[in-house]
């Protein structure tokens, strides 16, 4: 209190110099003892590891619930599927990571690493790319491009990996700094009597890279690119044990927040609050973010197909639409509910809602048939319109139709 008193007799601005003075000394000195020695400073990495994030990922963790033998297994799986596309020739497989995306000048949106890369590297960084050569008897080397250690650009936008750990803690066999992309692909390429460059062109996931590779083409006077995504996503369809663990969280994670917003819904809260509730208990219990923009939609805003405004007011007697999920690691889950705002259905809202859900459950069953999408859409469609007319709920002007037509 003494000490208060003096500066206010003092006035204001002997406090704000003296507040400044001690803050700067501080720093001074704080920055003379704690500064990281250089030993230290090339530890820290580009994103969470065991070392720095214990509660997060065990010690052969990669990304959280994926092992670095999981990447190492999914680049060597990748490697043959390119191969078998043409065993005679050598292949050059380039995957650039994303990159960051600003909503003004210097402030970013948050980052959400190109799947692809992070399917085949577990590396979270930007301005990152993976190139992979795979030769006519099958064996491959896969090389990691990252950006350079850099004291200035870390202490702004947090640590990087750096060149020289990289190849170690992504398990490649060589790392390389991105800003030598361009002149690594033309190297690799000139050597080669016969090869299929691999990158999406049509669809392009880092701007920068992107023109690496025009450049990189118009130099090395190749015309014929193969897409990658085909390929790796056909190979994605099938989840491991691992992969599949983390989906299983997601979707418990996520029902779990849905759960509780049926339980805080009532006349009067506003979509944008039951939208906050949902993030809130997904994030709290793990999940990264929400997988997408949700849709919360009371009354006749769930008639409109991706309604994301989520700013009406719920009032009793509506219906309240939510669709939404989370991402966890990677893997998102996606749900749909229905529930009355006052928390009972009306007679007609119990109708529909039977219906739907004796739909769903027939589908279901189906499902151990291993039918195509478009067989479960058409039967869907088909028990809707059998199922609404036995309620009397279709209009009469449907009758000259057939039933599944009148939800195509």
């Amino acid at each position: 209190m003494m000490f208060v008193k003096h500066f206010l007799s003092k006035g204001p601005s002997a406090l704000c110099r003296n507040v400044i003075s001690t803050t700067v000394k501080s720093l001074s000195t704080h920055s003379k003892t704690t500064s990281p020695s250089s030993e230290n400073f090339e530890k820290l990495l580009g994103q969470p590891f065991h070392h720095s994030h214990p509660h997060l990922l065990k010690p052969n963790e990669l990304v959280p619930g994926l092992s670095k033998r999981e990447f190492i297994e999914r680049r060597s799986r990748f490697a043959a599927r390119v191969h078998s596309s043409d065993p005679k020739v050598h292949h050059i497989v380039l995957v650039p990571s994303a990159t960051v995306r600003y909503m003004s000048d210097k402030i970013p949106y948050v980052f959400r690493q190109n799947t692809d890369f992070l399917y085949l590297t577990g590396c979270q960084e930007p301005e990152s790319a993976l190139v992979m050569h795979v030769e006519p008897d099958g064996s491959f080397n896969s090389f990691i491009f990252v950006r350079e250690k850099n004291a200035h650009s870390e202490l702004w936008e947090g640590p990087r990996t750096g060149v020289k750990n990289a190849a170690e803690v992504f398990a490649v066999d060589h790392s390389k700094c991105v800003s030598t992309l361009q002149n690594a692909l033309i190297s690799m390429w000139k050597d080669l009597k016969k090869a299929t460059f691999w990158y999406d062109f049509s669809s392009p996931a880092h701007d920068e890279i992107h023109r690496s590779v025009i450049n990189f083409l118009s130099i090395c006077k190749s015309k014929e690119v193969s897409p990658i995504r085909p390929t790796l996503h056909q190979m994605r369809l099938i989840k491991s044990e691992e992969e599949q663990a983390l989906m299983i969280e997601a979707g418990v994670i996520g029902s779990k927040a849905i759960e509780t917003a049926i339980r805080l819904t009532k006349p009067g809260l506003t979509e944008h609050q039951l939208f906050a509730t949902i993030d809130y208990q997904c994030r709290m219990n793990g999940a990264d973010y929400l997988a997408y923009p949700p849709v919360i939609a009371s009354g006749t805003n769930a008639t409109i197909i991706h309604y994301i405004n989520n700013n009406q007011m719920m009032h009793d007697g509506d219906l309240i639409l939510v669709d939404a999920g989370c991402e966890l690691h990677g893997y998102c889950s996606d749900i749909t509910r229905t529930w009355p705002v006052n928390g009972k259905f009306s007679d007609n809202q119990a109708t529909l809602y039977e219906i739907v859900l004796s739909v769903q459950l027939d589908l279901l069953k189906l499902c151990n048939e291993f039918p195509s999408l478009d067989v479960l859409f058409k039967r869907m469609t088909e028990l809707l319109g059998q199922r609404l007319s036995e309620a009397h709920v279709l209009s009469k002007k449907c009758d000259t139709l057939k039933l599944e037509e009148v939800f195509t």
